[in-house]
């Protein structure tokens, strides 16, 4: 058996979009077409620092000219294969983390859109390519980081950016704002898990080491055996199974109090 947290608290899959720019009839066109189709999205404004450019809010720094920082890159999806998803037991370099209370959120996405345009590819071709990509960066456990660029603000009236923006809002997947998913990773990063195998059940001791309330903490548990419910041994804790899956099963407990320790008890049906 596995016990395993939701990488984004109540969600294991999360998407960013995001524009690099500093002219305003650019943020302005961007800015507009978002509020259009509805859609959650963040903007760094660049500035030069000593050789590196750090985007405001201290989200990201990019690779400076020596390349000693390598987190602005484009994925060759062919040489990732070996990463599986995440909730099954993944590792890799390319997933956010935490160090130093700084968030580490690589661009791993579809980045630098120019090549969309200079391939003049068919929409289906491009739908193709995008959700692919999308897909293989979620199923991984990372943040799907849809990078806008200049050269496709405007190109065709905005008609190419509007069509790629359906396409992400049409997968279904939550869309956030960047600092929203670093809410979501620091507060993941406060909660412990500890479980324990026994013939009756498996107990997972929950320790919420944040100041705040958690709302909808949700973890998976792979197991062999089938679970036939679950209990708390803190009585004003709600706990439930919301998935079954073949070998594993999603629990979520609704209010997660602050700065507290208690157990939950999966029962097993042997």
């Amino acid at each position: 058996y596995k016990v395993v947290k939701y990488p984004y608290v109540d969600k294991d899959k999360v998407i960013a979009v995001t524009l690099e720019d500093n002219y305003n009839q650019n943020i302005s066109n961007f800015v507009k077409l978002c509020n259009n189709l509805d859609l959650n999205a963040t903007i760094f404004t660049l500035k030069n620092i000593k050789n590196k450019h750090i985007e405001n809010g201290a989200i990201k720094i990019l690779q400076n000219r020596d390349g000693i920082i390598r987190d602005k890159q484009i994925i060759n999806i062919k040489s990732y294969k070996k990463f599986k998803y995440l909730l099954a037991n993944s590792n890799s370099k390319i997933l956010a983390n935490i160090n130093n209370n700084f968030v580490y959120l690589p661009k791993i996405g579809v980045d630098d859109t120019k090549y969309l345009i200079q391939y003049n590819w068919s929409n289906q071709k491009l739908k193709e390519y995008v959700l692919t990509s999308m897909n293989f960066v979620l199923d991984i456990g990372g943040v799907f980081n849809f990078n806008v660029h200049s050269h496709i603000l405007g190109y065709k009236n905005n008609k190419l950016l509007k069509y790629l923006l359906t396409i992400i809002k049409e997968s279904g997947y939550p869309i956030l704002k960047v600092k929203d998913i670093v809410k979501l990773i620091k507060i993941e990063n406060k909660i412990k898990l500890t479980s324990k195998l026994t013939p009756l059940n498996i107990s997972v001791m929950v320790q919420n080491n944040s100041l705040k309330e958690v709302k909808n903490f949700t973890f998976r548990v792979y197991t062999k055996y089938t679970i036939d419910h679950i209990e708390s041994d803190f009585l004003n804790i709600k706990a439930e199974i919301i998935k079954r899956g073949k070998n594993y099963v999603d629990v979520r407990i609704e209010n997660l109090p602050k700065d507290i320790i208690f157990t939950i008890f999966l029962r097993l049906d042997k």
